[in-house]
């Protein structure tokens, strides 16, 4: 495999990763922020418990219409809130419908109430007070304490829940590290074993191979781009062994030449001293040759006055006859 496409598949995997854990993230991002606002909401909805159980108790006590409106107002908020609680998993969505159990109930029993105190005679108003503000309070605080406990108990529920959610966002942090720690050894581990000890042999070829030892061939065990760069080294090797045993061929043939034509130069020295010989023993023997004829001229005119002075003498011709031939 490739160095290129290695780290390819690297960043695939680690974008994968990373693409898995940032959906996780966000994912329990929402449940815990969503879980807190039910919280929130649960912690709200048992503080208008408590409120319900105080406005109600001032009714019962003072029987004051404005207690009832505020009673009504405060019920509204609390039945708002309680709709809009989610509950995700059975426990809680027991403890929701219980909730809205005892509400609807709170709401039958309070309406009973406010029309049975609107409607008491005045006459009776004194056993009345008595004898009804026990059974209603009874009935009303019966309703209150149980939605108080079922928010309490969602509360904590949900603050439990919310908890969990943070130790899993921190467990996932701790995976997610050991994860990143797996990979980026496993990537040292991999580059060092196949990278770093390629180029490592490549190294030790090529001060080999610039040593001189052009008949060094670096291995090749890999087919990525270190393998392509120690065929290429190779390449280069062979090339310079072809160049080198080229120029030695040409240095010889160089030296050969120079050798023939330092034996030339001799030649031509030597032929030319001959030819400087011949020269001075041409010119000698000219100059002998022009000595001999001119002996001989004056050898033939000496025998021709020899001969002028016997044909004077009257005696015959010693060196020429009359005719002009040579005496015998």
């Amino acid at each position: 495999m490739k160095i290129r496409t290695q780290f390819i598949l690297s960043m695939i995997v680690l974008g994968s990763l990373l693409l898995l854990v940032s959906i996780a993230v966000v994912i329990t991002d929402q449940k815990v922020e969503n879980t807190s606002q039910q919280e929130l909401l649960a912690s709200q909805i048992e503080s208008e418990a408590h409120n319900l159980s105080t406005i109600a108790n001032d009714y019962l006590l003072y029987r004051e219409s404005q207690q009832a409106s505020r009673w009504e107002s405060q019920f509204a908020s609390f039945s708002n809130d309680l709709s809009e609680m989610k509950a995700t998993n059975p426990e809680q969505q027991a403890l929701l419908a219980d909730m809205k159990t005892n509400q609807q109930q709170l709401r039958a029993i309070f309406t009973e109430i406010r029309a049975g105190i609107e409607n008491a005679p005045q006459t009776q108003e004194a056993a009345f007070s008595t004898a009804f503000m026990q059974v209603s309070w009874s009935r009303l605080e019966v309703q209150h304490q149980a939605m108080i406990f079922d928010a309490a108990r969602l509360r904590q529920m949900l603050s439990e829940e919310d908890d969990q959610l943070m130790r899993g966002m921190s467990l996932l942090s701790f995976v997610l590290i050991g994860v990143f720690g797996v990979i980026l050894l496993g990537n040292y581990w991999v580059t060092y074993q196949r990278t770093l000890k390629a180029m490592a042999v490549l190294q030790a070829g090529t001060k080999i191979i610039g040593s001189g030892k052009l008949d060094y061939a670096i291995p090749v065990k890999r087919q990525d781009e270190i393998g392509e760069l120690s065929q290429a080294f190779n390449q280069m090797a062979a090339n310079l062994k072809d160049v080198t045993a080229s120029k030695t061929d040409l240095e010889k043939e160089i030296i050969e030449r120079k050798q023939a034509e330092a034996a030339l130069r001799a030649s031509e020295t030597e032929i030319q001293r001959h030819v400087e010989a011949l020269r001075s023993a041409n010119a000698e023997l000219s100059q002998f040759n022009r000595a001999m004829i001119g002996r001989e001229l004056r050898m033939i005119e000496l025998k021709k006055e020899v001969d002028e002075l016997c044909r004077q003498a009257g005696q015959p011709q010693r060196y020429f006859q009359s005719d002009g031939g040579e005496a015998t």
